[in-house]
């Protein structure tokens, strides 16, 4: 069976077509890996160009010493004076540079006094960002039953009972 040239151009319209169509999807799909999402077992808190991220406290149990894990980035252009509170408690003040990231649990523990809440429940934590407002949210707090918040109670372990 003889291709006539009409067969062909038909193919290669068909295939044009069809390819168009396939690839235009990413056109009017919004890009996922620009939009903000909660990767871990924490919570996140959004001031303008500040998050808190991944946020949690890990603790053995309700009115037990905790540790407030987690980071918070500015994507902003400008340094930012941000603060985290859990109640009455201010848990985290400091300046965040622009465009940097700061992970709580590097340096200093961030000891939570008193954990309202037993492992399995949320607290209500607040982001402070000056001259740009307030967010709250539920934070979690969660045990060392996975090993890697065993580790967080192990490696604070002294800073915990003091």
């Amino acid at each position: 069976m003889a291709v006539t040239r009409r067969t062909r151009l038909g193919i290669a319209v068909a295939s044009t077509i069809l390819a168009a169509g396939l690839t235009g999807c990413g056109v009017v799909s919004p890009d996922m890996t620009a939009v903000d999402y909660e990767p871990g077992d924490g919570t996140m808190i959004i001031v303008e160009d500040v998050r808190a991220l991944n946020l949690m406290i890990v603790s053995e149990g309700e009115g037990q010493n905790g540790v407030l894990i987690g980071a918070v980035a500015n994507r902003g252009t400008s340094d930012q004076d941000v603060s985290i509170t859990l109640g009455e408690q201010e848990l985290y003040a400091g300046s965040v540079n622009a465009k940097a990231t700061e992970l709580l649990e590097t340096d200093d523990p961030i000891i939570v006094s008193n954990v309202p809440a037993q492992p399995g429940a949320m607290v209500d934590m607040s982001l402070s960002v000056s001259g740009a407002g307030t967010q709250s949210e539920s934070v979690p707090v969660v045990d060392g039953t996975l090993p890697a918040y065993a580790e967080v109670l192990e490696k604070y372990g002294a800073e915990l009972a003091s």
